[in-house]
């Protein structure tokens, strides 16, 4: 068997970001830029289970206990008559009511016949663009994809700011490379301990190193309601930059 390209994330670390902060194998795999198929052999190497997309939905605990209960819970589990005609009318009074009139229903064929014309005139089809446009250039979470670095081979991207950064620092000439969401830093936020994974390790011609993490300044500046939680993460990545011996810095283009 060929070596694997990345090493298995340890145990300690799927515990704390999957059972404790709750996170998804998907963003696991996407915050260590690693395959999906390695967040899940990982877990199989360390003896974990991960929750079924059902019970995910759900937001029920992952244990053998709660499995139990919902098999035996859909054991010749079947709808009465009356309950299905009553789902029914629940359904037909809410915001599915389009789904319960069918597609034949003359209001559903109204709005669809109008949607589709609003789609169709060119004002409508300028605006989503422009809208588009605007959230890349803000550097939002609209943009993600892969970019292939010279210096850091294929890497992640989850905002138009991270795939023009990794641009610049392919073209800087003083960059040797650089390591899409290098570590997890521990640090303590609520009365738990969580793990903070910054964006960059830049590694430089004279030999110094710096950690990254690319944010629009007003998220530091202005008060929202994650800045706390932000500003905690910032002060554990600047002092493990120290501890290391690195440089730190937010990187900004505003």
């Amino acid at each position: 068997m060929p070596p694997r390209k990345h090493p298995l994330i340890p145990k300690n670390v799927l515990e704390d970001l999957y059972f404790q902060q709750h996170w998804s194998l998907q963003r696991i795999a996407l915050s260590f830029d690693v395959p999906y198929s390695l967040v899940r052999d990982s877990f199989r190497s360390a003896g974990l289970s991960w929750r079924s997309k059902s019970e995910a939905r759900a937001g029920r605990p992952w244990d053998e206990s709660t499995k139990a209960k919902i098999a035996a819970s859909r054991q010749g589990f079947k709808d009465t008559p009356e309950v299905a005609a009553r789902k029914r009318t629940i359904l037909a009074k809410s915001w599915g009511w389009m789904k319960a009139a069918g597609p034949d229903d003359p209001r559903v064929l109204r709005i669809r016949a109008g949607s589709a014309a609003a789609m169709r005139r060119p004002e409508v089809r300028d605006a989503i663009s422009k809208l588009r446009v605007r959230q890349i250039q803000a550097g939002g979470y609209y943009d993600r994809g892969y970019h292939d670095s010279p210096k850091a081979g294929r890497v992640y991207f989850m905002s138009g700011w991270e795939k023009r950064r990794w641009a610049d620092l392919d073209a800087d000439p003083e960059v040797v490379r650089y390591e899409r969401s290098p570590c997890a830093i521990p640090y303590e936020w609520d009365g738990s301990t969580h793990r903070y994974v910054p964006d960059v390790l830049i590694h430089y011609n004279d030999g110094s190193t710096m950690l990254e993490e690319i944010k629009p300044e007003k998220l530091l500046t202005r008060f929202h309601k994650g800045q706390a939680q932000l500003l905690a993460k910032v002060q554990a990545g600047q002092a493990h930059a120290t501890a290391q011996g690195w440089g730190w810095r937010v990187f900004s283009y505003n």
